[in-house]
């Protein structure tokens, strides 16, 4: 029973510190960049479940120096069973598109 308590205690508390993370990023100073390139990465997961997450890459400008970041959110890992949605998501943000 403490095992499975340690368990989901340490899921909420990951849980709490993805929402402190996005909510902090939400406050950050806006920067325009462009998508560099993105895909969709596989993870096999145990008991041969499949997971899909968007990977992208893009520049951006601060007090006119260039940054590559690849950050797309905090806590997406791995991001979704479904290949089609994260496709979308890809999809949504081509190749030299701004962000």
């Amino acid at each position: 029973m403490a095992v499975i308590l340690a368990v989901f205690g340490s899921l909420e508390i990951h849980g709490l510190r993805v929402l402190i993370l996005q909510s902090r990023a939400e406050s950050f100073p806006v920067a325009k960049g462009e998508i560099l390139s993105g895909e969709v990465e596989i993870t096999h997961g145990s008991k041969g479940h499949i997971y899909y997450e968007p990977s992208f890459s893009y520049d951006f400008q601060v007090n006119g120096k260039i940054y590559t970041g690849r950050q797309y959110r905090y806590g997406a890992s791995p991001f979704s069973s479904d290949r089609e949605a994260t496709e979308d998501i890809v999809n949504g943000h081509p190749v030299g598109s701004e962000i």
